[in-house]
């Protein structure tokens, strides 16, 4: 019985911790749709979105895909020179990843992606989880400098309110915070390492070993992918990033008419929307970044002058068109490359003490 329990007692604590994090993630989304659609006049949402320029609304649904092309682009450089990873490859693992996201609590798109990436190119899976890991420090890189940049292009207004200000306020200085965090561990892993292994000499068990064993294996794949030569040309590729993640905005801005009614340049709103949005969707939330991109646009728009009305009806509008269609092609790449079905052939980690990565295969994935 005791043995029984000590085998059951600890995959209940984190399966409770993420039914916690599922529930208030949910709360969060509840309660930012109805302050969005708060003392909102549906009818002015509704014209709003019909009369948006079917043009810009299909240049917008084609920009959403460049979005996930140009992610894809700057994944290949870290794998190293002449790996054989296409960035076709990479764009049939974001895809596949980027629908887990919309549909799947708990961020569960990460994971598929990077089982679609290692399937694809056969790499191993530390090595993939490490190339993910760099790719969200060029992105909290990424989204400092554009929000830095967006803040000194356009400031914010007095019209905006005082809300607005300390909300911004509060964006930069967690943004500050991630990247300060994450740059430091990249640079500092392998005492963390050290200090980790000290920490858990004292443990025994075989969740225990599993941990250490994981971890291991995670920074021998980030040793592999934090070399100068790798990270260059992705920090530089970074900027494209940024650059194809604000084209949306800026196509539905133009869309909306929000040049002429607010005089709000197209690109500027791209820019501002996309920094203070992808803020706002690193709050846990529901599946899909509901809520929180409705926030974010609201927030945004309002340093322009746009109403509430307005606002929202673009935010429905961009949001469906970079969710929805993306999702359903990355869920028809899932389908085709037997991805959800392959999840049990995802690699175990083994205990390191034997040598090699801690991997029980290091080879990725066969077939």
């Amino acid at each position: 019985m005791e043995r029984e329990g000590q085998s059951t007692a600890p995959s209940r604590r984190p399966r409770r911790a993420r039914w916690v994090q599922l529930a208030v993630g949910l709360v969060v989304s509840a309660l930012l749709l109805w302050l969005a659609f708060r003392d909102v006049a549906l009818g002015e949402v509704l014209t709003s979105m019909r009369s948006a320029d079917p043009a810009w609304v299909i240049a917008t649904l084609l920009a959403s895909y460049l979005g996930i092309y140009s992610r894809a682009q700057r994944w290949v450089p870290l794998f190293g020179a002449r790996n054989g990873v296409t960035a076709w490859d990479g764009f049939v693992a974001q895809s596949i990843g980027f629908a887990g996201n919309a549909a799947l609590p708990f961020r569960a798109g990460e994971g598929l992606k990077i089982l679609a990436m290692a399937q694809r190119t056969r790499r191993p899976f530390a090595l993939v989880l490490a190339t993910v890991l760099v790719e969200r420090v060029l992105d909290l890189v990424g989204v400092g400098v554009t929000l830095a940049i967006a803040l000194a292009v356009v400031p914010i207004p007095p019209s905006a309110g005082a809300q607005i200000s300390d909300v911004v306020g509060l964006l930069k200085g967690v943004t500050v915070v991630g990247v300060a965090s994450v740059i430091a561990f990249l640079f500092l892993r392998r005492r963390a390492l050290r200090l980790l292994d000290s920490l858990l000499a004292k443990l025994t068990g075989r969740a225990v070993s599993r941990v250490r064993a994981a971890t291991h294996a995670f920074v021998e794949g980030l040793d592999n992918v934090a070399r100068p030569r790798q990270i260059l040309p992705a920090l530089c590729l970074t900027v494209w990033v940024w650059a194809t993640l604000a084209i949306p905005f800026a196509f539905m801005s133009r869309g909306f008419g929000f040049d002429r009614t607010y005089g709000a340049s197209s690109w500027m709103v791209g820019i501002v929307c996309s920094a203070i949005v992808a803020v706002f969707v690193m709050v846990p939330a529901a599946p899909g970044f509901v809520g929180t991109y409705q926030a974010g646009c609201i927030a945004a728009l309002s340093i322009f002058g746009v109403p509430r009305e307005g606002a929202l009806a673009f935010s429905l509008m961009v949001h469906f068109l970079t969710l929805v269609p993306p999702a359903l092609t990355g869920l028809g790449f899932a389908l085709r490359d037997g991805v959800v079905r392959d999840l049990r052939r995802a690699p175990r980690f083994s205990s390191p003490e034997g040598g090699g990565s801690g991997l029980d295969s290091t080879d990725g994935f066969r077939g």
